[in-house]
């Protein structure tokens, strides 16, 4: 199907995509046009040219992008492009037109064709000739799919996306290591999807509405763009930071297919996503706040289930260039109030016996690590020895809530690299684990009571407690401390495990 890149570049080349500044020219926006899309492997074309007054007129606009069987084609048009006097270029462009796309892979033949909708938009160039600047400003973008064919059946699928109230900048420069830039900001986005299908009765809908969502990103493009090996990319100077944000967004999709069926709708407070990526480093964070899903559906043996979740994040960062030093990583995971419906607690727990309070679960955690090869060297993870030392990870946050039970916990631990004795061919940890358990024993005592743990296991689980914790201060609250001697020795409070 249409990658995501070729998508993004068929969306950021036929709404604008050059460079202009000082005294720009309308013929220097058109070459840094042309320029910027065949660096990302689109050729912008025109049927004819001509100039008029201060206005460059260029009739039968196409653009084309053809690769790894893809082929888009849009031909948006007549544009106009208006010099405005003050060294800026009015780039005026149609106020819709339609681009077919093409893709055969794997034995199937797809065709579809999709119609752009932007009336009153505003673009604006300014720069130089080799780093040109967009201001733009659209009261409403739409995108609309007129027609999917697959293999010669056409497909009864609709798919209709409208932002409204966007407005930002995109800018370009360089030439054979393109560097582009943006930060773009809409009121709202709504997107509905239906489909049938084509062989009998079933359909399916799905409509998604969200506020105030921001879209921010920078990156170099290399040669090699659109290749099968990321390493290349990585090793030619390929280099991407972008994030997302959304405000309330809400769903709600539909299926059913003679008498099976489903529904489910949700929402969202907050929403956000930032990556990146370079020869030195990965980066990848993703949060979500305020989320409320509902399903119900023929396959449930509910009424209806209902999950909430008060903050949802995962996160890393992963070095991936060797080094002499060693470097921070990250992990970071956070499910914090996670809650569900009373029907599946009573699946199990029909008496209300156990707490039903919502659960968390936190692991942070930072370190050091030194690559011995660029991740990007296509012999890393094929070497006889690691390709990576570890010399440092500290736990800064650990928490599990849940059931009525609480576990809590920080630590830190350094490794001697060259002890690979001592822990079988693991380089020697030094340091300590500190935790906190509120609530086990009583936990335990109402799983027995349930009859879902057996006396003897019950048993074997309190001396697991009095082995590697010590009672503290507080109701039912143990303390453990899990450390590693200089001489490699394991102790649980002081006493000697391994």
């Amino acid at each position: 199907m249409v990658t995501a890149r070729t998508w993004a570049l068929a969306v950021i080349s036929a709404v604008a995509s050059a460079g202009a500044a000082a005294a720009l020219t309308p013929e220097e926006v058109w070459q840094s046009w042309q320029a910027s899309g065949s660096s990302q492997g689109v050729t912008i074309t025109a049927a004819g040219q001509s100039r008029t007054g201060a206005a460059l007129e260029l009739t039968g606009v196409t653009m084309t992008v053809d690769q790894d069987g893809t082929r888009v084609e849009a031909p948006i048009g007549n544009v106009v492009m208006r010099d405005r006097g003050d060294g800026t270029v009015d780039v005026i462009l149609p106020d819709s037109y339609s681009m077919t796309i093409n893709v055969t892979e794997e034995g199937a033949d797809v065709a579809m064709t999709i119609s752009l909708a932007q009336p009153g938009l505003s673009t604006v160039a300014s720069g130089s000739a080799d780093a040109v600047r967009y201001q733009i400003d659209a009261p409403e973008v739409e995108f609309t799919l007129d027609s999917l064919v697959v293999d010669g059946e056409t497909i009864p699928m609709g798919f209709a996306m409208a932002i409204t109230g966007m407005a930002g900048v995109y800018g370009t420069s360089g030439s054979e290591h393109r560097m582009i830039d943006g930060d773009m900001r809409a009121d709202a986005m709504a997107m509905s999807v239906m489909a049938e299908n084509p062989d009998g009765e079933g359909s399916m809908a799905f409509d998604l509405a969200s506020e105030d969502f921001a879209v921010a990103f920078r990156g170099t493009m290399v040669p090699s763009m659109g290749g099968d090996d990321f390493g290349a990319m990585l090793r030619e100077g390929f280099d991407v930071d972008g994030s997302y944000s959304a405000g309330a967004t809400e769903y709600e999709f539909s299926f059913s297919e003679g008498m099976d069926s489903a529904l489910s709708v949700g929402s969202f407070a907050t929403g956000s996503v930032r990556f990146a990526v370079n020869a030195s480093r990965m980066q990848y964070e993703a949060s979500t706040t305020g989320l409320d899903v509902t399903v119900s559906g023929s396959e449930i043996p509910f009424p209806e289930v209902n999950v909430t979740l008060g903050e949802f994040a995962m996160g890393f960062l992963f070095p991936l260039a060797a080094s002499a030093e060693p470097t921070d990583f990250s992990i970071l995971a956070r499910v914090v109030d996670l809650g569900i419906t009373d029907d599946i607690w009573g699946m199990f727990d029909p008496m209300g016996v156990l707490p039903r309070n919502p659960a968390t679960l936190i692991v942070d955690a930072v370190g050091k690590v030194r690559l011995l090869m660029d991740a990007s060297d296509p012999q890393f993870g094929m070497a006889s020895e690691p390709p990576a030392e570890l010399h440092a990870f500290d736990i800064t946050e650990l928490k599990l809530a849940a059931i009525g039970a609480e576990v809590t916990g920080s630590g830190a631990f350094t490794f001697d690299n060259t002890d690979l004795q001592t822990f079988d061919g693991l380089p020697r940890p030094l340091g300590a684990l500190d935790l906190r358990i509120v609530g086990a024993n009583t936990l335990i005592d109402k799983l027995v009571a349930m009859g879902m743990l057996p006396d003897d296991q019950a048993m074997g689980a309190r001396m697991m407690l009095g082995l590697f914790a010590r009672p503290a201060d507080g109701e039912d609250t143990l303390t453990s401390k899990i450390e590693v001697t200089p001489e490699g020795a394991v102790l649980a409070n002081g006493q000697r495990i391994q």
